[in-house]
C-alpha cells in the first residue's frame, strides 16, 4: 500500500510542490487509506518536515512510534524535527527545550540501533553545540602558589 503511494507523490512531485492544496489532500488520502501503517506515517512526517511544517511531522512521528514503538527511524526523524525546530527559534528557553528533546531521542537511538549507532552520536555532537553556554566572567583575583 505505501509504496505506491510514494511511488505517485515521486512521479508527480513537481505538481504537488506547485500546488499545496493538492499535496494536503494527498497526503490525508495516503494516512486513510493506510491507517495502520507505521511506514506510511513516517512517509507523511517525512514530506511535512521537507516543507518545513515541523510541528505537523512530529504528530505524525510520534503516530508511527505508536504502531511501532522502538524504531529507530521515526525516533531519528522526532530528533531531525525537534533540531530545526530548534535552529529556527529566537526564545532560548525553547530552543534549549527543543535541543534538549532531539538529544534525547538520539541517545535512545544510539542505545537501541547499532546501525545507526554512529548517526546518533554525531548528531548529538552536533546538538550538543547548539545549547547556549551561561555567561561566563572572569575572575580577577586568583592567586596561585
Amino acid at each position: 500500500c505505501i509504496t505506491a503511494w510514494i511511488h505517485h507523490y515521486e512521479l508527480h512531485r513537481q505538481d504537488m510542490h506547485k500546488n499545496p492544496e493538492a499535496l494536503a489532500a494527498f497526503l490525508k488520502d495516503c494516512g486513510e487509506s493506510c491507517p495502520n501503517s507505521a511506514d506510511a506515517e513516517i512517509f507523511i512526517g517525512d514530506i511535512l518536515a521537507r516543507y518545513e511544517k515541523y510541528e505537523e511531522a512530529l504528530t505524525h512521528f510520534h503516530g508511527a512510534l505508536t504502531k511501532k514503538p522502538n524504531s529507530p527511524q521515526p525516533i531519528m526523524a522526532v530528533a531531525n524535527c525537534n533540531r530545526m525546530l530548534a535552529m529556527k527559534e529566537k526564545d532560548p528557553v525553547k530552543k534549549a527545550e527543543y535541543v534538549k528533546a532531539s538529544i534525547n531521542a538520539l541517545s535512545f537511538v544510539r542505545l537501541i540501533s547499532t546501525e545507526m549507532y554512529d548517526k546518533a552520536v554525531s548528531w548529538l555532537y552536533h546538538d550538543y553545540c547548539l545549547l547556549e553556554l551561561p555567561d561566563h566572567k572572569p575572575v580577577d583575583n586568583i592567586q596561585t602558589t
